[in-house]
Formats: C-alpha cells, structure tokens, sequence
C-alpha cells in the first residue's frame, strides 16, 4: 500500500470511525483540502481496491464514497497509526 493510501485509510479511521460518527462520510475525507489523495477518481480507484475480495478493508452500498471501513479495515488502520 502506497504512503498516500494509508494516510487516506487513518484520515476515514479517524473521522468516520470513532463512536459511529454518522456526521462524517468518507465523500467528506475526499473533499478535504487536507486529504493525501488530490483527485477524486484516484480516491475511487483506491476505494475500489480495498473493497476487493482479496484485501476486504471496505465495503459499500450504492455509492463507493459514501461506504465504511470493515473490521478488516479497522484493524489495519488501527495497526499501521505512526
């Protein structure tokens, strides 16, 4: 995983994840100014990735932005914090 995607991975960890913050979506993360991943389809593209079987950290409904971190995803986000 890439420097840019982890740092996205604790940016959604730490705003969408605490106490089921139903007040901050991960379409919020990527519209930040502050996000590590400049372009939207890049951030789409990332998401895609992690919802894939094989490394299973997201998981969404209709819209890819608008998904949660798995427990999978937590953990890791959890795991890989500097």
């Amino acid at each position: 995983m890439k420097e840019d995607e982890k740092q996205f991975l604790r940016m959604i960890y730490e705003k969408c994840v605490p106490f089921g913050n139903k007040n901050y979506s991960v379409r919020d993360v990527i519209n930040n100014p502050k996000c590590p991943i400049v372009s939207y389809k890049r951030a789409w593209y990332v998401l895609g990735k992690w919802s894939s079987a094989k490394m299973g950290l997201y998981d969404y409904g209709v819209t890819i932005d608008l998904g949660w971190l798995t427990e999978k995803g937590i953990d890791f986000a959890k795991n890989n914090e500097t």
